[in-house]
């Protein structure tokens, strides 16, 4: 069995890479499922790391906006890039909050983007 690695889903759909180099884009996929970051947003951090590709959509781009202050932000983002995560995908053409780009650079870290679908 093959393993896939982050660079594979972004070239396959075609995400824009907003931060992590080729090495980073290296981080294989593990599991086949992924996280919406509900929880960890409100400050819940369980045990265990992240293991799933992380997905941050209107909800949880919304939410980090209007309700997490700079700390809570830089608490969260510091979890969910952790080592045993493949990589962050913000979808519908949603900015990438300054906080996580400056984390996620410092790691180097995989996030990516989706932009929004057009409507036909």
């Amino acid at each position: 069995m093959s393993k896939v690695v982050v660079k594979d889903i972004v070239e396959k759909f075609m995400w824009n890479v907003i931060t992590g180099n080729a090495q980073a884009l290296q981080r294989p996929l593990t599991q086949v499922d992924t996280n919406r970051p509900g929880l960890e947003l409100a400050g819940y951090f369980p045990g265990t790391q992240v293991k799933r590709l992380v997905v941050l959509g209107d909800k949880e781009i919304g939410y980090i906006h209007s309700e997490m202050d700079e700390i809570s932000q830089r608490r969260a983002f510091e979890y969910l890039t952790g080592p045993k995560t493949p990589a962050i995908l913000i979808t519908n053409g949603n900015a990438c909050p300054e906080v996580l780009k400056e984390i996620a650079n410092r790691k180097n870290f995989p996030v990516s983007a989706r932009r929004k679908k057009r409507r036909t």
